[in-house]
């Protein structure tokens, strides 16, 4: 089964972050200029939170809060689900799809190693079931060497 340092090899361990203190006009632009849906919340050396494009719209723009005076730490989520990089990516996507969340933070033994999507998954499983359903396709046309 893939696992969840797989996903981080692939797509790299670069983490966007932002602090509480900055504000979520700040926050929405570097989402933008990444083209990603999420930035991590760090506090110095702590995740306290993270803010996601969700949360702009339910908690600034939809109450018509300014986002260029509010702060990213009103409105960010606090609740995080961590993953670690030996979680079987299948399980990650059930625990998002319970959550209710589109992002989890990597830690590995108390270390930040990365963020991965439910996008991410998405696109890893479906790249592990075509290899399965090629090589499956080679096995039946007894193209299997040996």
């Amino acid at each position: 089964m893939t696992k969840v340092s797989d996903i981080i090899t692939a797509k790299g361990s670069n983490i966007h972050s932002i602090e509480p203190e900055a504000t979520v006009y700040d926050a929405i632009s570097k989402m933008v200029e990444f083209g990603i849906g999420s930035l991590l919340v760090i506090d110095g050396e702590t995740v306290s939170g993270i803010i996601t494009e969700r949360d702009y719209l339910s908690k600034v723009a939809l109450v018509n809060k300014n986002s260029r005076e509010t702060k990213v730490g009103e409105v960010m989520s606090h609740r995080i689900i961590y993953i670690k990089p030996d979680n079987d990516v299948e399980e990650v996507m059930a625990m998002m799809t319970e959550a209710h969340c589109r992002h989890m933070p990597v830690m590995d033994g108390g270390k930040l190693c990365g963020l991965v999507s439910i996008g991410d998954c998405a696109k890893q499983l479906s790249q592990d079931r075509k290899a399965q359903l090629n090589y499956l396709t080679e096995y039946i046309a007894d193209n299997y060497p040996g």
